[in-house]
């Protein structure tokens, strides 16, 4: 894949060994072009382009944009949904099928006691399926980490599983982790098989399998 937009000298590409490091040293630039790609990422049109295969495809179906490091969350809203589907296709399948029905089975059968041992003018209208048991499992992302390494890894894992992202930037990431920790999220990418970008509104240490693009602050590109 590749990414373009009018501020880049040439397209940049996309590989899955190469971690490519955009620095902005033009503020105003540095501002626009992250929120120009933000909103494309919300589907408003914009001067950015992704391609494959050097054809243009759909950039809010592949690409993950991260401007708040500080307090990016696992969002239970838009991954739960989703999760929650496909544990109900699990319940569903040809393994588990038959224990899905003998549970609903049990359920029906337990209220049907309850209502007579509570000698109650009540019956149980029955709508217990997989997505009502679900629900009443209450299920909820971990929201537990040790470090931003590791909710970053979840959070990739999460996007890619589920919302079929592919391609992950990152604005000023270097400000808040280590070399030592960018070298194994560097190595997780590679692994995992991910496009990582870091968006950098100045220079700071270089890394092995960094590919750096600069714009100085006369916004002429070294």
């Amino acid at each position: 894949m590749k990414l373009y937009h009018p501020s880049f000298e040439h397209a940049i590409s996309l590989t899955e060994d190469k971690v490519n490091v955009i620095i902005i040293e033009n503020e105003m630039l540095f501002y626009t072009i992250i929120s120009e790609l933000k909103r494309q990422v919300n589907k408003v049109e914009g001067s950015f382009i992704l391609s494959k295969n050097n054809a243009p495809i759909n950039l809010d179906n592949y690409i993950e944009v991260i401007t708040d490091i500080i307090s990016f969350e696992l969002s239970d809203k838009r991954f739960l949904p989703l999760i929650t589907k496909q544990i109900e296709s699990v319940c569903m399948n040809e393994e588990n099928y038959l224990r899905t029905g003998e549970l609903i089975s049990l359920l029906e059968n337990y209220f049907l006691d309850i209502v007579d041992e509570s000698d109650c003018m009540a019956e149980p209208v029955y709508d217990i399926d997989v997505s009502s048991l679900i629900k009443s499992a209450n299920f909820r992302l971990e929201h537990s980490f040790e470090n931003l390494t590791e909710k970053i890894y979840e959070y990739v894992r999460l996007s890619a599983k589920y919302l079929g992202k592919r391609v992950f930037v990152f604005v000023n990431l270097k400000q808040f982790l280590s070399q030592e920790q960018l070298c194994e999220l560097y190595k997780f990418f590679r692994y995992e098989k991910y496009h990582l970008v870091l968006m950098e509104g100045c220079i700071k240490y270089s890394l092995p399998n960094e590919e750096r693009h600069i714009i100085d602050k006369d916004m002429c590109v070294i």
